[in-house]
């Protein structure tokens, strides 16, 4: 397994957001990251395999109908949007840990990916995840303020 968590995570979430959704990302210190929104979303992918654990994003809100509308190729105001957001949302969350996983442990390591779950996520528990550990934190585009969480423990 690769040590370098941070950069591995780095790398893939800006490049996994850019390729699916159409929007840029950068890494920005935790103490930077804007606030911003006041409803934020988490999606979240556990997995097991050579490694076990889960891998999460917590969005603003808004961000979701901006990913769903990119991925789908329409205007943020179309009808689909709202429907697709949420599941924009986990696909995003989805392609990023298994490219992630695949970067960590190679692309011959066989892993159980669950299919990702999101759930409502407030401001409290936006802080605490943001000065947690395990947070990797990233600026994109408009201005949102992206949460990457990232926990995984060898397998016996």
């Amino acid at each position: 397994m690769v040590a370098d968590v941070a950069g591995n995570i780095n790398g893939v979430f800006c490049e996994v957001l850019a390729q699916f959704a159409f929007m840029f990302a950068e890494p920005c210190c935790r103490d930077e990251l804007p606030r911003g929104a006041s409803d934020f979303v988490r999606a979240e992918v556990k997995f097991a395999g050579p490694l076990t654990g889960s891998m999460g994003l917590v969005v603003p809100l808004e961000m979701c109908a901006e990913i769903a509308a990119n991925a789908l190729g329409v205007e943020r105001t179309d009808e689909e949007v709202q429907a697709a957001s949420l599941d924009a949302l986990r696909e995003l969350a989805n392609l990023t840990c298994c490219h992630l996983l695949s970067s960590l442990a190679g692309e011959k390591a066989v892993f159980d990916v669950s299919v990702g779950r999101s759930k409502d996520f407030d401001q409290q528990q936006w802080t605490l995840a943001r000065n947690a550990d395990d947070t990797y934190t990233f600026l994109a585009d408009e201005g949102y303020s992206v949460l990457v969480t990232f926990t995984a423990t060898p397998a016996a």
